[in-house]
This record gives C-alpha cells, structure tokens and sequence, in this order.
C-alpha cells in the first residue's frame, strides 16, 4: 500500500479488469477489525461477506456498490488422474458440489 495514494481495488468491467486507486485511513490483515471500525462509523470497508454479513444483518452495514463486479476467487477439488477414482474422493466431491451449490447463509443477508 502506498502511504500517499492507498491501495488500488481490483475490479472487472465486462471483460475488463482495472483498478481505482483509494486513500486508505486504516490498514489491517483482520476482516473483524475492519467491519467493526466501518461499524463504527470510521470508513467504508471491502470485506467478503462471510465475514461482514453479521453486521450486514444487524443493519450495522449496508452494502454499497452491489452491482459492481469484483475479482473472485474459485476452489478447486484437485486428485490424481487414474483409472478407477475411489468412491470416497467421488463422493466428497459430489458432497463439495452440493453443499457450495446454492447462496451461503451469509450471501443472503447481503443480496438486497
């Protein structure tokens, strides 16, 4: 982060990726601690929402710039290649499949 200008926040405009720079007042590696002092009324923050959706539903943050696109980050079920999969790594990436299927709890709260 640069002390003058602020962290720059990535962003996706069709197939477009750009970034806008920010002036950052506060600066931590701790989800809880931003929610709590955007809670608080010390800024606006840029948390994925399994971490803020608590205050989210507590009406303590509102979520703004919904209709933006931001970058996302995929998860992977990754195994050797063989002949035969074993039924249990087939059967827990079945179980994978469904159980991240459907909107998390905690995207709920935050898709208004």
């Amino acid at each position: 982060m640069d002390k003058v200008t602020g962290p720059k926040l990535p962003q996706i405009d069709g197939f477009e990726r750009y970034s806008v720079q920010v002036k950052a007042v506060m600066s931590a590696n701790n989800g809880d601690l931003l929610s709590q002092a955007a809670a608080d009324g010390l800024g606006i923050v840029m948390q994925p929402t399994f971490i803020a959706h608590s205050y989210v539903r507590a009406g303590q943050l509102v979520p703004i710039l919904a209709d933006t696109r931001w970058p996302s980050t995929p998860a992977w079920a990754v195994y050797l290649p063989t002949r035969h999969l074993s039924y249990r790594v087939r059967e827990f990436i079945d179980f994978l499949v469904d159980y991240f299927a459907d909107t998390p709890y905690w995207d709920e709260d935050c898709e208004r």
